[in-house]
């Protein structure tokens, strides 16, 4: 039992997710309103939503990240997570899935079945979890018959209407026809969210009639009993239709339909049944593998800042009972921590745990350190299955200002990825990069860190690593370290290198061709040394040199005078004596990207990769178009925005290094000036100064 008397077979842990402006957050709050929390329904327009309680999303009327209300209803414990719906953020909604028994997928009646609800329901069935579709603003006019469709189109679950939406005289939403009951539950008109039950009228009953022999042959065809019973009778008892559609649900092999409207506050009360009667309690779901179910483990849904500017993470317990007064840890790490006290919350709004077993989600805002998706534990070390990061597509350079040191954001930055797991920040020396899925989170990670932290950086392109290979070879180049005292010779070295162009242009290949009396081993390779450190800068640009074979032919040493160092010296000097008479080409960094787009787009796909000289290497289609191809890596730094463009936001990539080729000659001056160099000739006079 619980605090509050609850069995954990009446526990619902869920998320509504859908496409943006679908109403998921009007929905949810809702929700709330019909089960008691709130007095009124929550509008997200006017700012005075329960979920949508940040300064941000009241300001932008948006949800940017989760948030988390629980409530009763028909003697169970209901425990839901709100979701953004923006496309860039829809990693911050599949992460919420990975920590949930079930969800809501949220679509609006007027438009359909958006991008972001088709991506959930994917989402949904690759983790094979139980879902319910509500059709959202029914008041709104829509097509039933196309949105069913769509759904079976996008969907391997048996699509199945538990509700129609009903009609009035003047063609206006009034209520819906219960499928199974064979009745109409009309809302009243004032927005109340109470209605009447009412006899269905002979206008409906062949479309409710065929809607519930679909549900009741579904169900039939998954039960050898049922079916006997039901190719006898052409019937079945309602109490087994409603256990085979919860048990089809809980299975992922049913998705059942139902319709609300915010507006109207109508349907909310039978959604919630819906939730009580088919989404699965934690103890009858196998989401993870946890070692002992005494043990407590816990993984981070989400981690926000509050109003006040600190830390709160949003916990969702899978085993054992969190407790306060014991030490945790980092599951991976085992790095210990503290937390004084949890938390149930509503929106902002917090309060005594009213659970803490399997399935809770409790808040603290003691630090948590760890990111979304990661575990926590009572000071044992044990991980559950992570779910996979999404791919990095977009990176861009942090520029501060001056008088901000890069020590001084390691705490803004921290706290920036547990923010948001689909954010990395890489140091890079003194430069700080940001590694993203979109755009839209840079842009918000430069907000908050202005806003919330008075750190006013800036996001720009990373600079493309560009190389330099020898345009063609030279042999015997000598470099000579002398230092005379008093006419004594008091520091000596003498090498002789041969430069000779590689077919891979990849690095630098050390050889030896000068016998070990001639010149010792370790001044052959103090030779090699200061040959490697002189082609750190090539002639050209300043940068690195690759693509050769560097061989030392000879030398001549004083058994005296001669160190290492006096080598590593006359290397160097040869080796850029070579280089400025070989003379360098820039070379240029490229990548394999595997891009998945929908299959509409994949001719304007190509014609944009071939137009930015990419070539491509396969192409398959089929519910989705997926193309490799080979492409410059300056031209992949705004690929994510024109994929946006061509797909309406559909699309993603990967991208992995691949190799280095030429630049061609036409595009070297744009590339010199884009990453501010210039032509810098060596300054042989300089080295081993």
């Amino acid at each position: 039992m619980t605090k509050k008397g609850f069995l954990p077979s009446a526990l619902r842990t869920f998320a509504v997710v859908g496409h943006r402006s679908a109403g998921k957050t009007s929905l949810s709050d809702m929700l709330l309103q019909r089960a008691g929390v709130t007095r009124a329904v929550g509008r997200v327009d006017e700012g005075t939503s329960l979920l949508d309680h940040t300064l941000e999303a009241r300001r932008a009327r948006q949800t940017f990240e989760p948030s988390s209300a629980w409530m009763s209803w028909r003697d169970h414990l209901l425990f839901l997570i709100d979701t953004p719906g923006a496309q860039d953020l829809a990693h911050v909604a599949e992460m919420v899935l990975h920590q949930v028994d079930g969800a809501i997928v949220c679509v609006a009646a007027n438009d359909g079945l958006a991008h972001g609800a088709v991506r959930m329901l994917e989402a949904l069935d690759h983790e094979s979890l139980p879902a319910i579709v509500a059709v959202h603003q029914a008041d709104r006019p829509h097509s039933l018959t196309h949105l069913l469709e769509d759904l079976r189109e996008h969907t391997d679950r048996k699509v199945l209407a538990l509700q129609l939406p009903f009609l009035d005289d003047d063609g206006q939403f009034a209520g819906v026809v219960d499928v199974i009951e064979q009745r109409v539950h009309r809302f009243d008109p004032d927005g109340s969210g109470a209605f009447s039950t009412e006899p269905l009228p002979d206008r409906l009953r062949v479309e409710a009639e065929a809607a519930r022999e679909a549900l009741i042959e579904a169900v039939a065809l998954e039960d050898e009993a049922l079916l006997d019973h039901y190719l006898e009778f052409l019937e079945l008892p309602l109490d087994e239709v409603r256990r085979g559609l919860a048990e089809g649900v809980r299975a992922a092999g049913y998705l059942p339909v139902v319709f609300t409207s915010s507006a109207l506050v109508a349907g909310g009360e039978a959604l919630l049944d819906v939730v009580v009667d088919l989404l699965p309690a934690p103890v009858q779901t196998q989401r993870v593998d946890v070692p002992d179910d005494d043990m407590f483990t816990a993984t981070v849904v989400h981690t926000t800042i509050d109003d006040e500017g600190r830390p709160c993470a949003l916990l969702r317990v899978w085993s054992g009972r969190a407790s306060a007064s014991t030490a945790w840890a980092h599951g991976e790490s085992g790095e210990r921590f503290k937390v004084r006290k949890g938390f149930s919350v509503r929106g902002p709004r917090r309060s005594t745990p009213v659970y803490q077993g399997p399935g809770a989600l409790i808040a603290t805002w003691d630090l948590v350190p760890a990111r979304p998706g990661e575990t926590v534990t009572h000071g044992e070390r044990y991980a559950l299955r992570r779910p996979p990061l999404p791919p990095v597509m977009v990176r861009r350079e942090l520029v501060l200002p001056q008088s901000v040191h890069v020590r001084d954001v390691r705490r803004a930055v921290q706290v920036l990825e547990r923010m948001d797991h689909g954010l990395d920040v890489v140091e890079r020396g003194e430069v700080l990069q940001l590694h993203a899925r979109t755009l839209g989170q840079v842009r918000r990670a430069v907000d908050w860190m202005r806003e919330r932290m008075g750190i006013r950086a800036e996001a720009r392109r990373p600079s493309v690593e560009y190389r330099e290979v020898p345009a063609h070879g030279t042999w015997g180049v000598e470099g000579v370290h002398l230092r005379e005292v008093g006419g004594l010779v008091e520091e000596y070295g003498r090498c002789a290198l041969d430069i000779d162009p590689s077919s891979r242009a990849e690095g630098l290949d050390f050889t030896i061709d000068v016998d070990d009396q001639d010149l010792p081993q370790r001044f052959v390779g103090a030779v090699c040394d200061g040959a490697r450190e002189a082609a750190r800068e090539g002639p050209l640009a300043g940068f690195p040199v690759i693509g050769a074979r560097v061989t030392c032919v000879g030398g001549e040493y004083d058994i005296l005078s001669s160190t290492e160092d006096h080598f590593r010296i006359a290397g160097a000097l040869a080796m850029r004596t070579a280089l400025s008479q070989t003379g360098t080409r820039l070379a240029e960094p490229w990548t394999v990207v595997e891009i998945h787009a929908p299959a509409e787009g994949l001719g304007a796909l190509i014609n944009d990769l071939t137009s930015r000289r990419g070539r491509i290497l396969d192409v398959q289609v089929a519910r989705e178009a997926k193309v490799q191809a080979l492409c410059p890596e300056r031209e992949t730094h705004d690929l994510v925005a024109r994929l946006s463009a061509i797909t309406a936001g559909r699309a993603w990539f990967s991208a992995r290094r691949s190799h280095y080729d030429l630049l061609p000659d036409a595009l070297v001056t744009d590339a010199l000036r884009d990453c501010g160099r210039v032509h810098a000739p060596f300054e042989l006079d300089k080295v081993g100064s």
